[in-house]
């Protein structure tokens, strides 16, 4: 029998994942006088413990760094999901952690970010973007 996967697993993923990245790995990081070539090689070294599983249908499958464009990209397995409720669920949610969360605080300042989110067949369920700069005090 499939499961469905429902709003608040959906959101608790991205929460789950988002505050976990950052606070394993760039709590307390002053990004802008970092240089950017090593955080570069942290996320190569980080990608290399990736895909890594969030939830019971998200897993974390990437993170990029393109110029000063942070991206992270996930996969949601499950198969029964409703593309609308979904970006409906995790837009506010994303915003909400992304404007308040003390640990995103370095790098909502200095990039440009990204969640990305595919289903099993690769194809883009969502994705929602915060630019350098999005969360104004």
């Amino acid at each position: 029998m499939k499961r469905s996967i429902n709003k608040t697993q959906i959101i608790s993923s991205a929460i789950g994942v988002a505050v976990a990245m950052t606070a394993s790995h760039f709590v307390n990081a002053n990004i802008k006088e970092r240089d950017l070539a090593k955080f570069q090689q942290e996320l190569v070294e980080w990608n290399k413990r990736l895909p890594q599983k969030v939830e019971d249908y998200t897993t974390l499958t990437s993170v990029k760094l393109e110029k000063s464009h942070l991206k992270y990209v996930y996969n949601v397995t499950s198969d029964k999901i409703d593309p609308t409720r979904f970006s409906i669920a995790m837009n506010e949610q994303l915003k909400q952690m992304f404007c308040t969360n003390k640990d995103m605080e370095a790098i909502r300042h200095h990039f440009d970010v990204s969640y990305l989110y595919y289903d099993n067949s690769k194809r883009l369920i969502d994705q929602f973007e915060f630019p350098k700069g999005y969360c104004k005090p």
